[in-house]
C-alpha cells in the first residue's frame, strides 16, 4: 500500500443515516436486569426513543448500551460508537469514546465499524494518527461492499493522500465519488467513460454527464465535450445528417461559450479565437435585400466577447487586435452596434452570475 507524502488531511464525512435503534418489542426489564444482552439492548432503545412505556432518557440508554456492549453484544457496541461519533441525542461528541466502542472485540470486525475506524485512524481523531492503518481498514470495508468506504477512499485519492493499487480500485473509487455527487469524481468518470478502455466506454452516458457538468460550471467538462464534438464534426468517416451536424455545431458553440463564462480570461480569449475562426470577418461582405451588411449571431457574440475581454487587465491577444481593427472598417457598424451592446450586457450578466455562484461554492 502506497501513500503520497501530502500533509493535508482531506475533510471526509462518514455517510451514515441518523441513529435509529430499530423497532423493538416492549423491553423486558427483568431479563435485562438478569444480564440478557438482547434485553439490555431493547431497554437502551426504549430509553433512547422514549418508547415501551418509559420516558426518553439518553443517560440511561447509554448505561444499558454499555452493559450490553460489555457482554460482547455487537449492535450495542456499534450503536454506542455511533452515538459518540455523531453526538446523537444531544450527547457530546467524543471521538475517543467512539473509537473505543468501535474497537471492542465484539464489533471491531464489523464492516461498518471498519469504515468509522478507518476514518478516525486516517485523520488522527480519537486515536493516534496512522494513515496506513486507516486506509487498510477502509479497503477491508470497501471489499465487503461498504459504499461509504469507497467514497472515503476517493476523498483520500482526490486530496493526493493515496494512490490506487490498480485501475479497478480507482474505477470503484471514482464511481462511489460520482454517485455521492462529487463533481471531481463525476468529471473523472465522464472522461473514463469517453476515453477509457474500449470495453468500458459508454459514450452516450459520458456525453450526458459532461454536458450536465458543463452547464453547472465545469470548465473541464466543457472542454472535453467540445473536443469530442469537434472530432465528430471533423471525422470524414462520420455518417452525420445535415440536421445532426447542425445540432452538433450548436452544442459545440455552447461548450465554447460555457468555457468562456467559467474559464476566466483564458476562456474568453478561446471563445473569440474559436468563433472568429468558424465565422471569419469575410462573412461581413454579404448584404441583404436593402443593402445592409449581414452579420450573423456568432460574429455578434465574438465582437461582444472581445469587448468584454478587452476590459480585463490581461494584454490584448493578437486575435482581438485584428478584430478591433476590423470593427474600424465596418462602414455600417452602427447598424449592428445595438446587437453587440445587448449581447455584451447579456455576457456580463452571465459572468456576474457565474462569479457569484463560484463564491457561494
Amino acid at each position: 500500500m502506497r501513500l503520497k507524502n501530502n500533509p493535508i488531511v482531506p475533510a471526509m464525512l462518514v455517510l451514515f443515516a441518523a441513529l435509529r435503534l430499530g423497532a423493538q418489542p416492549a423491553p423486558d426489564f427483568v431479563a435485562a436486569a438478569a444480564g440478557e444482552a438482547d434485553a439490555q439492548y431493547a431497554v437502551a432503545a426504549a430509553y433512547f426513543q422514549g418508547t415501551g412505556g418509559v420516558e426518553r432518557d439518553i443517560a440511561k440508554s447509554l448505561e444499558w448500551l454499555e452493559r450490553a456492549a460489555a457482554q460482547g453484544h455487537l449492535e450495542s457496541a456499534y450503536r454506542l460508537g455511533e452515538v459518540y461519533f455523531h453526538g446523537y441525542g444531544g450527547v457530546k461528541q467524543d471521538l475517543t469514546k467512539a473509537a473505543e466502542a468501535f474497537r471492542r472485540p465484539a464489533v471491531a470486525d464489523f464492516e461498518e465499524s471498519k469504515v468509522y475506524l478507518g476514518y478516525l485512524f486516517f485523520t488522527g481523531q480519537g486515536v493516534p494518527q496512522d494513515q496506513e492503518r486507516g486506509i487498510a481498514l477502509l479497503r477491508e470495508a470497501a471489499a465487503r461492499g461498504q459504499g461509504a468506504a469507497w467514497k472515503l477512499l476517493w476523498e483520500a485519492y482526490a486530496a493526493g493522500q493515496l494512490e490506487p493499487l490498480h485501475d479497478t480500485e480507482l474505477e470503484k473509487m471514482i464511481e462511489a465519488g460520482a454517485a455521492a455527487g462529487d463533481a471531481r469524481a463525476q468529471e473523472a468518470l465522464g472522461l473514463r467513460l469517453m476515453l477509457g478502455p474500449v470495453g468500458k466506454r459508454d459514450l452516450p452516458r459520458a456525453r450526458v454527464m459532461l454536458s450536465e457538468l458543463a452547464e453547472q460550471g465545469s470548465v473541464f467538462a466543457a472542454t472535453a465535450l467540445a473536443d469530442d464534438i469537434g472530432a465528430r464534426l471533423e471525422n470524414p468517416d462520420a455518417e452525420l445528417s445535415e440536421r445532426e451536424r447542425r445540432d452538433l455545431d450548436v452544442q459545440f458553440k455552447r461548450m465554447v461559450h460555457l468555457f468562456a463564462v467559467h474559464g476566466g480570461p483564458q476562456g474568453r480569449d478561446a471563445y473569440v479565437r474559436v468563433i472568429t475562426r468558424l465565422t471569419p470577418l469575410a462573412q461581413l461582405a454579404p448584404r441583404d435585400a436593402d443593402g445592409s451588411i449581414v452579420v450573423n449571431d456568432d460574429l455578434v457574440s465574438a465582437l461582444a466577447w472581445s469587448r468584454v475581454h478587452r476590459g480585463d487587465p490581461d494584454p490584448e491577444p493578437d486575435i482581438l487586435r485584428w478584430l478591433r481593427e476590423g470593427e474600424a472598417w465596418i462602414a455600417d457598424y452602427a447598424r449592428i452596434r445595438d446587437r453587440v451592446a445587448a449581447r455584451e450586457r447579456s455576457i456580463r450578466g452571465e459572468l456576474e452570475r457565474a462569479g457569484k455562484a463560484g463564491a457561494n461554492n
